[in-house]
């Protein structure tokens, strides 16, 4: 992730919130977003390798390895797209998110547009924004702005290169390669993580899906020679329905500021 767990807020008593709670947690540990994690001050002295990335060769091609250790601490900024699907077919829901978010930053920073639509649900529409750790929202995405008490996090992007390493230590079958996504060439990987491989990257999401039932999640992840998640992929079942999460980063650049709304 994610995400902020505030993208919730919209969802229709006919979709488990828990549902969502669970996806976006996980995939945002399994990619970009999430709650806690260490800032960007912190990670800077804690005597990790110097943050130059992995260096590529002539096709792209660089070291998964190295560039995790080496990832970028500069604080950026991405395009999010983000779908949660439960259900198949006919009973398919889907909930959205699409904006722009901060990253390696200290409060982290973003705008974005959650939507949830489903058979036999009037779509529901909420906009967000974080500025310098406080939340704002207006559900429709129009009218006046009030505050949420949901933010982003400051850790997100230390979180997602957590779950990339545990992801690789599940062994060899775990690295599928390089690819490239949205133009930028990417590194694969992907396994199976149970509950307590996930609680090496997440303590707290463990205990979460630990509470919900939750055995484990199949986590697909794609990051560049930075070591910045470009893509990640998730499906884990949760009250016998299947969630699949997706994210997709594009859009790299600095890191941006974000006015904070009039209230009201």
């Amino acid at each position: 992730m994610r995400r902020r767990t505030s993208a919730t807020a919209a969802v229709p008593v006919a979709v488990p919130a828990a549902v969502l709670v669970l996806a976006v947690a996980a995939l945002t540990g399994c990619t970009s977003s999430g709650s806690g994690g260490t800032s960007a001050a912190r990670t800077a002295t804690s005597g990790a390798p110097e943050a130059v990335g992995a260096p590529a060769d002539a096709t792209g091609a660089f070291d998964p390895e190295l560039a995790l250790a080496r990832r970028t601490r500069e604080p950026y900024s991405a395009t999010v797209h983000m779908t949660v699907e439960t259900g198949s077919g006919d009973d398919r829901t889907e909930h959205t998110v699409d904006g722009r978010l901060n990253f390696n930053t200290k409060a982290a920073g973003g705008h974005t547009v959650a939507r949830t639509e489903g058979p036999g649900l009037v779509t529901s529409t909420v906009e967000e924004m974080d500025v310098e750790g406080v939340g704002y929202e207006r559900p429709g995405g129009e009218g006046g702005w009030q505050r949420s008490a949901n933010t982003g996090s400051s850790g997100a992007a230390d979180k997602a290169a957590a779950y990339a390493r545990a992801v690789l230590d599940t062994g060899t079958d775990a690295r599928k390669g390089m690819e490239t996504v949205a133009g930028v060439p990417v590194f694969h990987v992907g396994a199976r993580l149970t509950v307590e491989q996930v609680r090496t990257a997440d303590p707290e999401n463990a205990d979460r899906l630990s509470r919900q039932g939750v055995t484990g999640a199949d986590c697909q992840l794609w990051f560049d020679r930075l070591g910045r998640m470009v893509q990640g992929e998730q499906s884990l079942t949760f009250a016998g329905q299947v969630v699949v999460t997706r994210d997709l980063y594009t859009a790299f650049g600095p890191a941006e500021a974000f006015i904070a709304p009039l209230l009201g």
